[in-house]
C-alpha cells in the first residue's frame, strides 16, 4: 500500500515582475523560482513557461544556494529546456553550403539559373518548419529532381540546427539578469553567518 505523509520543504522563492517600462515588456511579466535548499530542485512557474530541474543534492561540499550563484545562463537553459524548434538562420546557411558543395553557388544568381529546377524559395520555406522531421522531409522534396537529389540523407538531416524556444531563453534571461545576482546576495547574508 502506498505511503503518504506531510513534509514542510526548505524553500526560498525569488519572485520577478516585469516593469511597464522595460523595452522588452510583455516578454516575461511574472516568474516564481523556487529554490529546494535541501533537495537541489529548481522550479520556475512564468507566464513564458514552467520548467524543473534537480541537481544531486551535495550539502557537504556545496550549498544549493551557492550552485545557483554560479551557474550561467546557458548551463541553466541546458538543463531546463531542449532544442525543440529549427533555427532557421543557421540550417540556411548549413543548407546554402550543401548544396554549393555540389557547385551550385546559391549567392550567384547566374549559377541559380543554370540550375531553374533547384527552387530556392521552396529551400528556405523547408528549413522554416517547426521541427526537424518536418524540415527534413521538406529539404527532400526541395531537393527532388534537382543536382541535390543525390545527397546523403544523413547530410541533409546534418544541416538542420535546432535551437531553444524564445520562451525558454527568455527564463534564462531573467535568472541571469535577475534571479542570479539575489542568489549571490542570499549567500553574502545567510550563509556566511554558518
Amino acid at each position: 500500500m502506498a505511503k503518504t505523509r506531510f513534509k514542510q520543504p526548505n524553500i526560498i522563492t525569488i519572485e520577478y515582475r516585469q516593469d511597464q517600462g522595460d523595452p522588452d515588456y510583455g516578454s516575461c511579466l511574472w516568474a516564481n523560482f523556487n529554490f529546494d535548499l535541501e533537495r537541489y530542485d529548481l522550479t520556475i512557474m512564468s507566464d513564458c513557461g514552467n520548467y524543473a530541474y534537480s541537481w544531486v543534492a551535495t550539502p557537504n561540499s556545496e550549498s544549493f544556494m551557492h550552485l545557483m550563484s554560479r551557474v550561467d545562463q546557458g548551463y541553466l537553459l541546458d538543463k531546463i529546456a531542449t532544442r525543440c524548434q529549427v533555427n532557421y538562420d543557421e540550417t540556411l546557411a548549413n543548407v546554402k553550403a550543401l548544396i554549393s558543395s555540389y557547385g551550385i553557388d546559391t549567392d550567384n544568381p547566374e549559377d541559380l539559373e543554370d540550375h531553374p529546377e533547384l527552387d530556392m524559395e521552396r529551400v528556405q520555406d523547408a528549413c522554416d518548419r517547426a521541427s526537424e522531421s518536418e524540415s527534413y522531409e521538406a529539404l527532400l522534396r526541395a531537393f527532388n529532381d534537382t543536382p541535390m537529389e543525390i545527397c546523403d540523407g544523413y547530410d541533409v538531416i546534418s544541416c538542420i540546427e535546432m535551437d531553444f524556444t524564445a520562451n525558454a531563453k527568455k527564463i534564462a534571461q531573467v535568472f541571469e539578469d535577475f534571479i542570479k545576482p539575489l542568489c549571490k546576495q542570499w549567500l553574502a547574508k545567510y550563509e556566511s553567518n554558518l
